[in-house]
């Protein structure tokens, strides 16, 4: 792993996934996944994380804070999810 810059001092590997708005792909998604939100929490608390994670070329990354290293494996598709909420609680589909 020659790519993992020398001063990560928190090393997460997870999917950063794509997830939908709705249940429609045409009304976008919003960055999620655990390892996102465990990296953006690290980076609060002082640490220097870095992700190693697998997507698709064209998932965009860039709202995950700049100083979070990034190690992406190319994939030809991102790991995509939709939560639907329901008064009965919520229903999750996993699209790729």
């Amino acid at each position: 792993m020659s790519n993992i810059h020398n001063q990560t001092d928190i090393l997460l590997v997870g999917h950063v996934t794509q997830d939908l708005i709705t249940q429609d792909i045409q009304d976008g998604y919003r960055l999620g996944g655990t390892v996102s939100f465990a990296a953006i929490t690290a980076l609060r608390l002082g640490r220097r994380p870095t992700i190693i994670t697998s997507a698709a070329p064209s998932t965009d990354l860039s709202d995950l804070p700049a100083e979070i290293e990034l190690v992406v494996l190319p994939s030809e598709q991102s790991t995509t999810f939709a939560n639907v909420y329901t008064p009965t609680g919520r229903v999750q589909y996993c699209y790729a």
